[in-house]
């Protein structure tokens, strides 16, 4: 089979697997054939003797020199509204130029190209560097295998990282307006004239919490006895909104400013009944210059104060999930090579930007602090959506670019 159809066979056959969270392990068993049969270790750990959730290690060691990361993530968002895509969400369907299929843009399409380019790469004898390829489960919910495998030092040793997130806008266009919008920072040194192509060498990290109210539950129709816990909640709302105004005025330059926003606020079940239990959900994007540990500092004065000075009164914080920002120098070896070979394989200059988004790369670097990491894959912000897809091209054109960026790597 020629090498392009097979590249494109074997992401149908990843975009098949409807690996939403919480049943990846099919396509660690699929990626660990590949490997094998390609004469590579590969090590499958799963998570919390869970078989249906199996992080994939392959290892390409040559000599005692440094080891580059190639990782990227086994699981998809849910499909959202099926009945809404124009093919199966699940049932890859080429199209003009397109691959369409939940996971095809984030990331089985950056997670097969890396499969790809490891391969070929242990096939170079020309090639003289050492590789390690992650592949995690629980990505889209709370980074579940890259804290695993952070824990378990699997990241130790390494000396830089590529991550295979969306990192290729839809259109030039698009890529025009996403900068508008402020969801991509640039930073100098940058070209002035760029394709839609780019890399990120940071991201910022993600704090997502529940800010629980308790009250007393009684018939509606006499209120005087109970304890609304919607009061206490809005109370605190109005003053999380002040708090945010502090907040954002924090700014990296190439992050931006944190980003807090309420996502869901919930109480009471029926209309007869005052709640007992209210709720909100926030998620904040955060920065290095005001850090996630010291935003749950803020946080927990901010409930101590009405706790302490009304009784009826309960609030509790309920952090859910806490990811660092990520950030390597735009000088850094592993951010130049990766912009210069965008530029040589797409003919043009290709930006480094920071971005919103962020990656499992947050869990590997609490186990090794100094690793650089550049997140570039060719994915675009159809991501998540109804009728996800990625360019036939943009795959396969990225199978090219890892192989390019190790061996530039390795000359260093």
């Amino acid at each position: 089979m020629a090498q392009t159809e097979f590249a494109l066979n074997l992401l149908d056959e990843l975009i098949k697997l409807p690996t939403v969270n919480g049943s990846e392990g099919s396509v660690a068993t699929y990626l660990k054939d590949i490997f094998q049969q390609n004469q590579i270790k590969v090590s499958l750990v799963p998570w919390q003797r869970d078989y249906n959730r199996v992080n994939l290690v392959a290892q390409y060691k040559q000599n005692d020199g440094l080891i580059l990361g190639m990782a990227g993530h086994e699981d998809v968002v849910s499909a959202v509204a099926p009945d809404e895509w124009t093919y199966g969400p699940f049932m890859p369907q080429h199209d003009h130029g397109k691959i369409y299929g939940r996971g095809s843009s984030d990331m089985k399409s950056g997670l097969t190209a890396l499969a790809l380019a490891f391969i070929q790469l242990t096939k170079d004898p020309d090639f003289h560097g050492n590789l390690r390829f992650i592949a995690t489960v629980g990505k889209e919910n709370g980074r579940l295998g890259a804290k695993q495998l952070a824990k378990n030092h699997f990241v130790d040793d390494l000396a830089g990282m590529i991550v295979a997130e969306p990192s290729t806008a839809f259109s030039d266009t698009a890529m025009q307006q996403l900068l508008a919008s402020g969801a991509f920072q640039i930073s100098q040194p940058n070209p002035a004239n760029y394709s839609r192509h780019a890399c990120f060498f940071a991201h910022k990290g993600t704090l997502d919490y529940q800010v629980i109210a308790r009250g007393k539950a009684v018939d509606s129709s006499m209120p005087e006895m109970g304890i609304n816990a919607l009061d206490h909640l809005i109370e605190f709302y109005q003053e999380q909104k002040h708090y945010f105004t502090h907040l954002t005025q924090f700014k990296n330059r190439q992050l931006g400013p944190t980003e807090a926003t309420v996502t869901i606020f919930q109480a009471g079940d029926q209309a007869n009944t005052i709640p007992h239990l209210a709720s909100l959900t926030t998620k904040i994007r955060t920065i290095p210059e005001y850090t996630n540990t010291r935003i749950i500092d803020d946080l927990n004065l901010l409930i101590a104060t009405p706790n302490d000075q009304w009784p009826t009164c309960h609030l509790a914080l309920r952090v859910t999930n806490s990811n660092n920002p990520v950030q390597t120098a735009v000088t850094d070896p592993l951010v130049t090579i990766t912009q210069a070979s965008l530029a040589k394989i797409w003919g043009q200059p290709a930006l480094a930007l920071g971005t919103s988004s962020g990656t499992d790369a947050s869990e590997y670097l609490r186990a090794n602090l100094k690793i650089p990491v550049i997140v570039v894959g060719p994915g675009n912000e159809t991501a998540h959506a109804i009728n996800e897809f990625v360019w036939e091209d943009d795959y396969l054109k990225s199978i090219e670019l890892y192989q390019m960026i190790c061996r530039e790597y390795f000359k260093k």
